[in-house]
């Protein structure tokens, strides 16, 4: 299959949002170009690309490229680009619509959790969302969230707000998901996601909410297997999941 024809046929599975982020982009790679295997991965940086070309892929998928995660005229994307070019390897962009994939990043965290939910509606910037949150489906204990937090393997796991022995509406979103509109909207008893801020805080303090803050990387990488898994059944492409490798954290505590 052509790389023109791959392209068209992910806008298909992914249909992009009318939202004010990045669409999904080409960042290089020519459209005639024949692709037989296919890499996704979270990040595009060198250790993605080389794992990609040493796999034998023609093409990486990404969730965070250019121009959103890189500023194209910076040094260091100049000399990623550059290395797809040299080693001809084509990369493409799916942003805002693997958030919101039945087989994307949030629908993989709860998988991966193995706590039973469904993808719920949001309001946000004047559109309505549908999948970039999941809602718990049952009542789920403090006990077995925390059981199933630690066996996620996040390098980074904070908990924020006074415990509960049984929560009975768990939300969930991947990547940079605290936002005070969708607490404002949910009213949930539990928040997961990544990349806490203080005013998510500050209002789930004040509506008894717990948050459990996990890395971003995590909350939006490893749910790319099954992301990978979709496109490889859909397009007949062997389609292969780079593991992102998260920076090691080290907490300094007195």
């Amino acid at each position: 299959m052509k790389l023109k024809e791959v392209q068209e046929k992910l806008k298909v599975l992914f249909p992009e949002e009318e939202l004010d982020f990045d669409p999904q982009t080409l960042i290089h790679g020519d459209g005639r170009k024949k692709i037989g295997k296919i890499a996704i991965s979270l990040d595009l940086d060198t250790d993605t690309i080389k794992q990609a070309k040493k796999k034998g892929c023609d093409l990486l998928l990404i969730h965070h490229g250019l121009p959103s995660y890189d500023n194209p005229n910076h040094e260091i994307p100049k000399k990623k680009v550059d290395l797809l070019k040299k080693i001809d390897l084509a990369a493409y962009t799916l942003p805002i619509s693997l958030d919101n994939s039945p087989y994307g990043t949030t629908a993989g965290l709860v998988k991966l959790l193995g706590i039973p939910s469904k993808p719920v509606s949001i309001n946000f910037k004047e559109k309505v969302l549908n999948g970039a949150v999941y809602k718990s489906i049952k009542n789920v204990s403090h006990r077995e969230i925390i059981r199933k937090v630690k066996a996620y393997g996040s390098a980074t796991v904070r908990i924020v707000g006074k415990s509960k022995p049984t929560y009975q509406r768990c939300i969930f979103a991947a990547g940079g998901g605290f936002m005070t509109d969708i607490l404002d909207q949910l009213k949930p008893d539990l928040y997961i996601s990544g990349e806490l801020e203080y005013k998510t805080i500050r209002m789930a303090k004040e509506m008894g909410t717990v948050l459990i803050e996990l890395s971003h990387s995590s909350t939006e990488g490893p749910p790319l297997k099954y992301t990978a898994k979709y496109i490889e059944e859909q397009l007949s492409i062997k389609t292969v999941y780079i593991k992102h490798k998260e920076p090691k954290i080290l907490n300094i505590r007195k």
